[in-house]
């Protein structure tokens, strides 16, 4: 590996062993949680809008692009929450908390 490889991991290593994501600490908001939702399927769907603009030769290179960002994005996401343990914001109150409690500590990265 590279010292510009090795340098980065390293950074990245140090900054999540360092809590300082408790800054980002904010109570639960079913309203914000709703508006996430919508970004999220909206951040999903411009890009195959966007696709439909460009000629049909161009389809398959654009899906296959789409499918393997997408894939390698989940992919990470799902490796990370299982590695890295962070209690969602609305661990430990009592209002508010949504029925289904198997992702409580399953809150970074984001997704």
């Amino acid at each position: 590996m590279s010292r510009k490889k090795t340098f980065i991991a390293a950074l990245l290593i140090l900054c999540f062993s360092v809590s300082s994501l408790s800054a980002l600490d904010f109570t639960y908001d079913a309203n914000l949680s709703k508006a996430s939702d919508i970004t999220l399927g909206l951040t999903l769907i411009t890009p195959g809008i966007l696709g439909l603009i460009a000629p049909p030769s161009d389809y398959v290179a654009i899906g296959s692009s789409y499918a393997a960002t997408m894939t390698g994005a989940y992919g990470m996401r799902t490796i990370l929450k299982q590695v890295i343990h962070k209690p969602r914001p609305y661990v430990g109150q009592i209002d508010n908390r949504p029925a289904d409690t198997s992702e409580d500590y399953e809150s970074f990265p984001s997704g």
